[in-house]
C-alpha cells in the first residue's frame, strides 16, 4: 500500500509513505537514505513510484536509487 503522508494536522505532505502486509497488520516500508524524502524520516519516500518499488523490492537501507529514478544532467 503506498499513499500520500498526512501530519497530525490533517494537511498531506508531498512525501510517500510505504507500507507492506505482514501476517494481519501493515508495518512501514523505510526507504533507503537515496530514496527517501527527508534525511532523518527514513519512512517518507521521494516519490510514489519509489514507494511502489520500494514494497515490491525490500531495498537494503544503502541501496542506491534506481536508475530509473534518478535525473540525469544535461
Amino acid at each position: 500500500m503506498v499513499y500520500r503522508y498526512q501530519r497530525v494536522n490533517g494537511t498531506f505532505s508531498s512525501a510517500w509513505e510505504a507500507r507492506s502486509l505482514l501476517g494481519v497488520s501493515w508495518y512501514l516500508r523505510e526507504a533507503p537514505s537515496a530514496c527517501a524524502h527527508l534525511p532523518h524520516r527514513s519512512s517518507l519516500w521521494f516519490a510514489r513510484d519509489l514507494a511502489a518499488w520500494g514494497v515490491v523490492t525490500h531495498p537494503y537501507h544503502d541501496e542506491p536509487r534506481p536508475e530509473w529514478a534518478t535525473r540525469k544532467g544535461t
